[in-house]
């Protein structure tokens, strides 16, 4: 995927990116004043000068605040057609600590609150005017359990699930397909997120897998932006895969195979012990957990690889994967390359199985990264 594409796909459209202290006409919304006159300069050194930018400084976790806000920015942009949900924040502490329920509950309001309210205040407008696109940063760690992450974990697996059920709310509307919401995990990138709400130490424990540059997320949103990518509408994208590629598989296609959302399977053998079940019940649950299972095997047997491009009849090495794993945008691979994750009755072994991306990938549990709006790791979640 080449960005520069898109130079021009957006011209006369709104956008507004939260978090964005840290550059279509441009709103820009932090509550660090000072970094958002450095982001608004560097916006105004671009090369299309036709842009027209303006800052904001707001808590996103203050209802009334919020509101006002957009209705400034209605008032003197017109309306809004493009919303980027970027802002966030970790805290790394244990949940039995003292200071430990302020961080989780702190990080909850501004990384989870705080993106709904933003939805919930331009959403009225894109109903009206039956267009808008809304884009939300995620994480890896929506999909992993790890230690002093529980409030940035939670926050993002919400977030995660608020935007599936966000574009059902918008399909049983009629507008499905007219607004469009995606949930991302921006790649590994080490940002001021993690430089400024972590000390040295704590910096130190982190996994050394931030090494994607800042662009890749930035290509992957300009990309959703323009509605190119409307068959991920819902679902949770991880941008160093390539979006185009996952993208011309086609919605149903997707969801059929359950991928690119978060979901939990059960063991059959679990469910066949349960007592409230009669032996027929017990019977029938067995038998029909079999058929999902043959059903989902014949799906991934099914599915063509695309144009030009066909999938490998075996499960390449772990190093394979690795070197696959990097988006279309270029760089270095990382070290741990997209993780399939996935709820399977045993997880003494990871899973190799066949993506609709353009490369295999497996299941790890030791790559997860607890921190960061830009954080580490990647994912295939079902």
């Amino acid at each position: 995927m080449d960005p520069s594409q898109f130079a021009t796909s957006n011209r006369g459209k709104v956008a507004v990116v939260t978090g964005a202290g840290r550059g279509a006409t441009l709103a820009l919304i932090d509550v660090d004043v000072e970094a958002l006159e450095t982001t608004k300069a560097a916006a105004h050194n671009v090369q299309d000068r036709q842009s027209h930018v303006e800052t904001y400084g707001l808590d996103i976790t203050d209802p009334g605040a919020v509101q006002s806000t957009f209705k400034s920015i209605a008032a003197t942009l017109g309306r809004v057609d493009i919303l980027v949900n970027n802002a966030g924040i970790t805290r790394l502490h244990l949940f039995a600590e003292e200071e430990g329920f302020d961080d989780f509950w702190r990080t909850v309001e501004v990384n989870f609150k705080g993106t709904m309210l933003c939805i919930h205040a331009v959403l009225p407008g894109m109903v009206e005017q039956k267009s808008g696109c809304i884009i939300n940063m995620a994480s890896r760690a929506a999909t992993v359990d790890g230690p002093k992450s529980v409030g940035y974990n939670a926050s993002k697996a919400a977030l995660v699930r608020a935007t599936g059920s966000l574009q059902e709310d918008l399909a049983s509307m009629g507008l499905g397909e007219q607004v469009h919401t995606y949930c991302l995990h921006p790649g590994s990138v080490w940002g001021d997120i993690l430089t400024g709400n972590t000390t040295a130490e704590q910096q130190e424990q982190l996994p050394p897998i931030f090494k994607d540059v800042p662009e890749l997320a930035a290509g992957t949103v300009a990309y959703l932006s323009t509605g190119r990518g409307k068959a991920l509408r819902g679902l949770y994208f991880d941008c160093r895969q390539d979006i185009e590629r996952v993208a011309s598989f086609g919605r149903e296609t997707l969801q059929r195979a359950g991928l690119y959302s978060l979901a939990t399977r059960f063991s059959c053998l679990d469910m066949r012990m349960n007592p409230d079940l009669s032996s027929a019940g017990r019977l029938l649950l067995y038998y029909s957990t079999l058929l999902l299972y043959y059903q989902l095997w014949s799906l991934d047997k099914s599915l063509p690889p695309a144009a030009g491009d066909d999938l490998p009849e075996t499960p390449p090495t772990p190093e394979d994967a690795r070197n696959a794993g990097h988006g279309s945008l270029g760089g270095e691979p990382t070290p741990t390359g997209p993780t399939s994750i996935r709820c399977a009755p045993s997880p003494a072994a990871p899973l190799e199985l066949p993506d609709m991306s353009p490369q295999w990938v497996s299941g790890s549990r030791e790559d997860w990264s607890p921190a960061g709006q830009q954080d580490g790791g990647s994912f295939v979640a079902s």
